[in-house]
């Protein structure tokens, strides 16, 4: 991904948290990703941690490299934890929150950083008319539509509001189709028709495979009723 992205307008961020919340392979991640050309890291929490846990962890992984670090947060990491990294860490500069209910915190997240903390959303980007009425800096869609999740933003943050409503609508209707998920990175030509996949962990078990005629399905509604938008 660096190797790609290397001399692009894009900015890589890498994933550095490892699986049964190994601190030295986490560094390891960390070092690595600073020493081929990250743009910033991200990391989850340990899994099953406490505050103080995640505390100590954030600060380790953030004083290993001068990048910029993202919390993505999870559970029930409180908007105390997250106030309190932001104060101890001078490195982070953004969370991604996906705990408790991200439309009620985003005020509380604000006022505790004095608006310093980027605040991104995740779960799907399902909500994303009533994120950007209350000010959330950025998304983390899935990657299918990546470009059309990236015109709705920048048309609401030009100030076209109804035409980013419709275009997230476009976004909502092609998602509803049976089998979107799993198969739109091969319809956009990124995947060959014979990649395979695995189940995502914590997503619940591995789908079953997509019928020829759903295939074109997805294929046809994508190239009648989103090929306009589509960047890449």
């Amino acid at each position: 991904m660096l190797a790609a992205g290397k001399g692009g307008e894009t900015a890589i961020v890498i994933g550095v948290q490892s699986l049964g919340a190994d601190m030295a392979t986490s560094l390891r991640y960390t070092r690595h990703a600073a020493d081929h050309g990250a743009d910033a890291i991200i990391s989850l929490p340990p899994e099953k941690a406490g505050e103080p846990a995640m505390l100590e962890y954030y600060k380790t992984i953030g004083a290993a490299t001068p990048l910029p670090l993202i919390v993505q947060s999870q559970g029930d990491m409180s908007v105390d934890i997250i106030a309190e990294l932001f104060n101890q860490i001078p490195t982070m500069k953004c969370v991604k929150d996906e705990a408790g209910n991200p439309l009620e915190r985003i005020s509380q997240i604000q006022q505790r950083t004095g608006n310093k903390l980027a605040v991104f959303a995740g779960n799907g980007v399902r909500t994303m008319i009533d994120e950007m009425q209350l000010g959330f800096s950025g998304y983390c869609p899935t990657t299918g539509l990546s470009d059309v999740y990236q015109a709705t933003f920048d048309l609401w943050h030009s100030g076209k509001h109804k035409e980013a409503f419709d275009m997230f609508g476009r976004i909502l209707a092609f998602d509803s189709i049976q089998g979107v998920g799993q198969y739109i990175l091969v319809a956009r030509g990124v995947f060959k028709e014979t990649t395979t996949h695995r189940a995502t962990p914590g997503m619940g078990p591995r789908r079953s495979k997509l019928e020829d005629a759903q295939k074109q399905v997805i294929r046809e509604s994508l190239n009648e009723y989103l090929k306009p938008y589509l960047r890449a």
